[in-house]
Protein backbone atom coordinates (compact mmCIF):
# COMPACT_ATOMS: atom_id res chain seq x y z
CA UNK A 1 0.00 0.00 0.00
CA UNK A 2 2.49 2.58 0.77
CA UNK A 3 5.01 1.90 -2.20
CA UNK A 4 1.53 2.45 -4.46
CA UNK A 5 0.98 5.42 -2.16
CA UNK A 6 4.58 6.73 -3.16
CA UNK A 7 4.34 5.85 -6.93
CA UNK A 8 7.39 3.50 -6.10
CA UNK A 9 9.48 6.42 -5.28
CA UNK A 10 12.10 7.40 -2.09
CA UNK A 11 10.38 10.14 -0.48
CA UNK A 12 13.96 11.29 -0.16
CA UNK A 13 15.86 10.73 -3.25
CA UNK A 14 13.03 10.54 -5.73
CA UNK A 15 14.74 7.49 -7.09
CA UNK A 16 12.10 5.40 -8.98
CA UNK A 17 11.75 1.88 -8.51
CA UNK A 18 14.43 -0.72 -8.36
CA UNK A 19 14.60 -1.74 -4.88
CA UNK A 20 12.94 -0.13 -2.25
CA UNK A 21 11.64 -0.70 1.29
CA UNK A 22 8.96 -0.06 3.27
CA UNK A 23 9.89 2.76 6.31
CA UNK A 24 8.12 3.62 9.22
CA UNK A 25 8.49 7.33 9.79
CA UNK A 26 8.48 7.10 13.50
CA UNK A 27 9.90 4.13 15.12
CA UNK A 28 8.18 0.86 15.35
CA UNK A 29 9.78 0.11 19.03
CA UNK A 30 8.89 3.06 20.50
CA UNK A 31 5.52 3.82 18.89
CA UNK A 32 3.68 0.40 18.74
CA UNK A 33 0.25 2.22 17.98
CA UNK A 34 1.73 3.44 15.06
CA UNK A 35 3.21 -0.18 13.67
CA UNK A 36 0.20 -0.54 11.11
CA UNK A 37 -0.81 2.39 10.34
CA UNK A 38 -0.40 3.51 6.48
CA UNK A 39 0.10 7.23 7.09
CA UNK A 40 3.61 6.66 9.31
CA UNK A 41 4.72 4.26 6.29
CA UNK A 42 6.96 6.02 3.78
CA UNK A 43 9.09 4.52 0.67
CA UNK A 44 12.81 4.50 0.80
CA UNK A 45 15.77 3.11 -1.39
CA UNK A 46 17.40 0.94 0.59
CA UNK A 47 20.79 3.58 0.76
CA UNK A 48 18.34 6.28 2.09
CA UNK A 49 16.72 3.94 4.58
CA UNK A 50 20.06 3.29 6.03
CA UNK A 51 20.76 6.78 6.57
CA UNK A 52 17.39 7.33 7.95
CA UNK A 53 17.94 4.18 10.57
CA UNK A 54 20.82 5.96 11.43
CA UNK A 55 19.65 9.54 12.07
CA UNK A 56 16.95 7.71 14.28
CA UNK A 57 18.82 5.71 16.33
CA UNK A 58 20.46 9.40 17.29
CA UNK A 59 17.19 11.01 17.61
CA UNK A 60 15.07 8.80 19.10
CA UNK A 61 17.10 6.39 21.49
CA UNK A 62 19.04 8.81 22.74
CA UNK A 63 16.70 11.53 23.49
CA UNK A 64 14.66 8.65 25.27
CA UNK A 65 17.87 7.56 27.25
CA UNK A 66 18.13 11.63 28.45
CA UNK A 67 14.50 11.72 29.54
CA UNK A 68 15.26 8.06 31.60
CA UNK A 69 17.97 10.21 33.72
Amino acid sequence: VVFKRDDWTCVICFKRGGRLEADHIKPWAIFPELRFAIDNGQTLCISCHKEKTKADKIIYFNEKYMEVN
